[in-house]
């Protein structure tokens, strides 16, 4: 460990890189080379007046810098690596941008304080911190306890959690359906693109096509397939039987579709089709 002394004539000493931790050359503008935690070399630049820095004690991670009252000490790294200091918060000011990071030191009396050097990288962007003993700027990870640092982003929620709760609020309805006794109809004002395919439907069919066309034809009393037991409201079956056929009649004569003898009758092919289109419109 290497103390230097300085007084004014140093101002004319020209700018030196030093070769390791304990060396290093002073003038208007130095460079002091220390090594991060790692064991990384890492050149800091110093400025200020020189005839004001009382001394700087360089380590192999820090240095300690001595300030007479009224000086400004600036330390630069273009490594962007995480500066500390134990200086009170009215004497520090650190900051960060995307091409470095700095530590300045403000001496309102005289002070001793020591400036840590992290291998860790300040965050992106332009932020400045005053420090309150101890800590360091804003960090990407690490760090040392007790600076300054920027409140994180609250997480929004995440995509699983809102898909559960979709999922428990369908699971809540669905229930309460089933305990009132039945299950939502597809009736007027339900697309049957939405609830049924262009498959034709005839005696015999089966399926989850047959079920929502049993529900289109229970939600008008007129065309209904039973009225109590399987087939009637809320007890939709699968299966295209007697019933379905005797509601699909009804549909038609109501609607002039088809009658006793003509073709179709009793079947749900296309003209039917195209009728339960225009009612579900």
């Amino acid at each position: 460990m290497k103390k230097l002394l300085i007084c004014l004539s140093i101002l004319l000493v020209p700018l030196v890189a030093g070769a390791a931790y304990d060396d290093v050359s002073l003038g208007t503008s130095a460079i002091i080379s220390v090594n991060d935690s790692l064991g990384n070399p890492v050149s800091l630049t110093v400025s200020g007046s020189a005839d004001v820095v009382e001394s700087i004690i360089v380590g192999s991670t820090s240095f300690i810098v001595g300030l007479q009252s009224g000086s400004t000490l600036k330390v630069v790294s273009t490594g962007r690596n995480l500066l500390s200091t134990d200086a009170p918060a009215a004497n520090s000011t650190i900051a960060c941008s995307s091409t470095q990071s700095s530590i300045t030191l403000t001496a309102t009396s005289g002070i001793t304080a020591t400036v840590n050097v992290s291998p860790n990288a300040c965050s992106s962007g332009t932020s400045t911190s005053s420090n309150n003993g101890g800590g360091g700027p804003i960090a990407n990870f690490g760090g040392g306890g007790g600076g300054s640092t920027t409140p994180a982003t609250p997480v929004a929620p995440t995509t699983q959690a809102t898909m559960a709760q979709l999922q428990a609020m369908i699971a809540s309805l669905t229930a309460q359906i089933a305990a009132l006794g039945g299950t939502p109809s597809a009736g007027p004002g339900t697309s049957p693109m939405s609830f049924m395919s262009n498959t034709k439907l005839i005696v015999g069919s089966k399926g989850a096509d047959v079920m929502n066309l049993q529900k289109f034809l229970n939600s008008d009393p007129d065309t209904r397939v039973s009225s109590s037991g399987a087939g009637s409201p809320g007890k939709e079956t699968t299966t295209f039987g007697l019933l379905t056929k005797k509601a699909i009649q009804k549909f038609q004569v109501k609607y002039g579709i088809a009658g006793p003898g003509k073709v179709g009758y009793g079947n749900f092919g296309p003209a039917t089709r195209a009728k339960v289109i225009e009612l579900s419109k």
